[in-house]
């Protein structure tokens, strides 16, 4: 327990600050690239370990905050410097936010902590709530003073609380560590998934590694994977420990079964994409050979009978060679759109669509299909995506078919089987 100043005061000049190590590890490169310092308090009566929540809780009461952050910075270093070799893994430091100001940043106490135990500042990570974080200018002052110095700068606990993206404007990290409550469960949440692909591809453009913290199952780590991580962090490879030389070892027999779970994976995805691109183009291109045949006053008739063909398909419409419908938009007949919301409503014949992805990249009649990314449906107001396809009638007028198809959410398929097609379609000719 601590219980006073004076205790919190043993404690820190007293030995009572334990550092615990947990693994960074980089799947790309198959090898630990860090570990961080996790610290506790240990209470030297009892020898029971305080957890930091209650330890930086008594710092705070106590007005000890300062010296209980550079106790445990400390006792990181210090460890780290008796178990460095060279090519060692990097050390992950937490630095406490709170304690920003002119004072503590032009002290240079911890570059000083540093050259004293003969480490190199670029094996040293520095990690940052900037949420957390109240003067925006100290920010700055810090983050210049210790990149100049040579440390590596993260930014911790990312999309947690108030995080701000002018703050990674500021900051320019060397790495990104994504928060845990983004990545927990995150193969069955479509909306993590979106987030955590967005803060990956913002790092990879800004120059900084990605970092997925709380990773503790198979399959956030594939997710994960999936969606281009560089880093990973969490109790699916450690928990924290303070015994150091095991856990290269632990990692390593971790990582080996994980490998084989996700070339397997990615192999099934695959061919499940594969598959379906092909039968679906196959699919497109038995419609358009039945419109190629008829006229344009037959082609409403045509998709009537048609809407419901596959169960992927939300809207099927036909745009002339200049990007206007031509024909109604006809929904599936499940009905999978957000009638409630003016926003979303099928357009109608006549609709210009010339500036739409899945026109725009046909224009000029130079390509004969086209899948657009993925988007918001303005017919749905569900993620789809538009396979356009061109086809001429036999008076030699040129036409675009256009299938909007849903973009389901992770693993929405899995254990259904293939997706339902109805075939053959000849019998649909309305010639």
């Amino acid at each position: 327990m601590i219980s006073d100043r004076c205790a919190l005061k043993r404690m820190v000049e007293g030995g009572g600050i334990v550092s615990l190590k947990q693994p960074i590890v980089s799947l790309k490169e198959k090898r630990v690239i860090g570990y961080e310092a996790l610290s506790r308090g240990l209470d030297l009566s009892s020898g029971d370990l305080i957890p930091p929540d209650r330890l930086f809780k008594a710092a705070e009461a106590f007005g000890m905050t300062l010296d209980v952050d550079r106790a445990c910075r400390l006792k990181a270093i210090e460890e780290y410097a008796r178990c460095q070799r060279v090519g060692d893994p990097l050390l992950f430091v937490n630095f406490d936010p709170t304690i920003l100001n002119r004072v503590s940043i032009g002290s240079g106490w911890m570059k000083d902590q540093v050259k004293r135990h003969g480490i190199s500042p670029s094996s040293v990570a520095i990690e940052i709530v900037e949420a957390r974080v109240q003067s925006q200018e100290d920010l700055e002052l810090f983050v210049s003073f210790y990149r100049e110095a040579g440390f590596l700068i993260v930014l911790d606990d990312f999309g947690s609380e108030h995080s701000n993206l002018n703050r990674v404007l500021q900051v320019k990290p060397d790495i990104i560590k994504i928060d845990r409550t983004l990545v927990e469960n995150i193969g069955t949440d479509f909306y993590k998934r979106a987030i955590v692909e967005t803060i990956i591809h913002l790092a990879s453009k800004i120059g900084a590694l990605s970092l997925v913290e709380g990773v503790e199952n198979l399959e956030d780590i594939q997710v994960c994977h999936e969606l281009g991580a560089d880093l990973y962090q969490g109790f699916y490879f450690s928990k924290p420990r303070a015994d150091l030389f095991p856990l290269p070892d632990i990692c390593r027999r971790r990582m080996g079964s994980l490998f084989q779970s996700i070339e397997y994976r990615q192999a099934e995805r695959l061919a499940e994409d594969r598959a379906f691109q092909k039968k679906f183009t196959s699919l497109i291109g038995a419609i358009c050979n039945i419109l190629s045949r008829n006229k344009q006053e037959t082609f409403d008739i045509i998709m009537e009978n048609l809407s419901g063909l596959h169960d992927r398909v939300e809207c099927l419409y036909i745009l002339d060679a200049i990007g206007c419908q031509v024909s109604r938009t006809h929904c599936h007949p499940n009905g999978t759109g957000n009638s409630r919301n003016p926003l979303f409503r099928p357009s109608e014949k006549g609709a210009d669509h010339s500036l739409k992805s899945y026109f725009f990249f046909m224009q000029g009649m130079t390509r004969t299909e086209h899948y657009s990314d993925p988007y918001i449906s303005l017919a749905t107001g569900n993620l789809c995506r538009t396979l356009s396809r061109l086809f001429v009638t036999s008076n030699g007028d040129y036409f675009i078919f256009c299938a909007d198809f849903s973009v389901r959410k992770p693993d929405a398929l899995k254990g259904r089987g293939p997706c339902r097609l109805r075939s053959p379609l000849e019998g649909r000719d309305a010639s």
